[in-house]
């Protein structure tokens, strides 16, 4: 007999937000990384990540209508579900492509990559070791420009 799974009540708060159809997508992604894989969930302002053994595998970023799944993958354009998560302006160096979870399906395929994520980041596999699909110049993820204040 299996043992019943409930989110975390920090987490339960952060997905308060999302539609309830949309925490119901979310949970066996929680499950299979909580749960299953006993990743560490920390919980931010607007955001939850889940590490195993202090490395990023995903961060969830909920809102009313879907809810953004940040994975440790390399940025795959063959997998048409994947954004760029830097185009979308998530800042993490190590979780450089997500998906964004609204449907059934989009749901299933979440749980698909992250599924990926997990394997990769267990067997150690890094940015520097999967090299070039991981490869992100450092300028992606700082402001476009900065502008130089002068004070007379």
């Amino acid at each position: 007999m299996q043992k019943s799974f409930r989110l975390n009540q920090e987490l339960q708060l952060l997905l308060a937000n999302s539609q309830p159809k949309l925490q119901e997508l979310f949970l066996p992604i929680a499950k299979f990384l909580t749960f299953d894989k006993k990743c560490e969930l920390s919980i931010g302002s607007s955001y939850a990540t889940f590490s195993h053994d202090s490395n990023l595998v995903a961060a969830v970023y909920p809102a009313k209508s879907e809810i953004d799944l940040l994975l440790a993958l390399p940025l795959d354009h063959s997998e048409k579900s994947l954004f760029d998560a830097v185009d979308r302006n998530y800042k993490w160096r190590n979780l450089p492509c997500g998906v964004s979870i609204s449907t059934v399906t989009t749901a299933k395929v979440a749980l698909n990559l992250t599924k990926r994520a997990f394997c990769l980041v267990e067997s150690g596999t890094t940015q520097e070791q999967a090299g070039e699909a991981f490869a992100r110049p450092k300028a992606a993820y700082q402001p476009a420009f900065k502008k130089k204040l002068r004070y007379r």
